[in-house]
């Protein structure tokens, strides 16, 4: 199956790249903020090289699926612990020129789904490192109106904030568990292989949620309130934990179960959430659990941009 997409994209590379007549400025932003005049040069010519090859034969490109749970959004896996060896320091570089691949690409329209599985196939990520780059990599143009929308901490005061309970426990569950977590271009954090579905409270999540009411104390909203998906494994489980410590805190907070956390969450006017779809048609959000996790101390976070 051929994909019109990427007879799009082959058309735009082949020509931004190989062909002359088009402006020096065009070619050198292929791709953006390039390490070096000598990476940027390999990079362009290998990417250019196999798109031509494919146009040359009349092959188009090929749509590439996703594995086991195509189409689902969230539901990747369970919360998992990823090699400690996964990233290293090369690692991170070859993904970092991933996601700078990824974003100058959907920041020009390209479908995610299909661009992310293509760069991440030219450069032979694992599946650990496909999840990373999905959940890790922030366009341009996603960047700055998700920077537009961002509230600073004294905008909260006063005003009810609305938390994605399973995105922010579980990026926190992880962060204490001493697993890798993913920070983006805006600043906030993801937890790795988060299944809402499948999703329970493990053995991190009081400590989370009191580090998560120390943080929201400081701020002094009107109130508090928690959407859980209903449909996860351990929604009724994660809810009364949200209750206990929030009394043990004397935090103003209510739990709301919803059919779906961040779709409801783009209806409240100031959320807490780092699922990318919601941040982007939000009203106005609060990084509230990347402010948390950079301030433990040995967190491992993995930054591509």
């Amino acid at each position: 199956m051929l994909s019109h997409g990427f007879d799009e994209l082959g058309r735009d590379l082949a020509n931004a790249v190989v062909f002359g007549g088009v402006r020096r400025d065009t070619r050198e932003d292929l791709f953006v903020r390039a390490r070096s005049k000598r990476s940027r040069a390999t990079r362009h010519h290998i990417t250019a090289r196999e798109f031509l090859h494919a146009y040359e034969n009349g092959q188009g490109f090929p749509v590439l699926r996703r594995g086991r749970g195509a189409g689902r959004a969230h539901a990747s896996s369970i919360l998992r612990s990823v090699p400690a060896d996964a990233f290293d320091d090369a690692t991170i570089e070859r993904l970092r020129l991933a996601a700078e691949e990824v974003a100058w690409l959907t920041g020009r329209g390209y479908p995610l789904v299909d661009v992310g599985e293509l760069v991440a196939k030219h450069h032979q990520l694992s599946e650990d490192h496909r999840a990373a780059l999905a959940k890790g990599t922030c366009s341009e143009p996603q960047y700055r109106r998700r920077a537009a929308r961002e509230l600073e901490a004294e905008d909260i005061a006063r005003r009810p904030l609305s938390i994605d309970a399973i995105d922010a426990v579980s990026a926190l569950e992880a962060t204490f568990a001493g697993r890798h977590v993913l920070q983006t271009l805006d600043g906030t954090v993801r937890a790795f292989g988060l299944d809402r579905v499948a999703y329970t409270p493990g053995a991190s999540t009081d400590e989370a949620l009191d580090r998560l009411f120390a943080g929201v104390k400081e701020l002094r909203p009107s109130g508090l309130r928690f959407l859980v998906d209903e449909g996860a494994a351990g929604a009724a489980e994660l809810g009364a934990k949200i209750e206990a410590r929030a009394k043990a805190a004397k935090a103003k907070a209510e739990v709301v179960k919803v059919p779906n956390a961040p779709k409801a969450l783009r209806e409240e006017k100031h959320i807490v959430t780092g699922d990318a779809d919601t941040l982007d048609a939000c009203a106005a959000w609060f990084n509230l659990v990347g402010r948390i996790v950079v301030s433990i101390p040995n967190a491992k976070i993995v930054r591509l941009q």
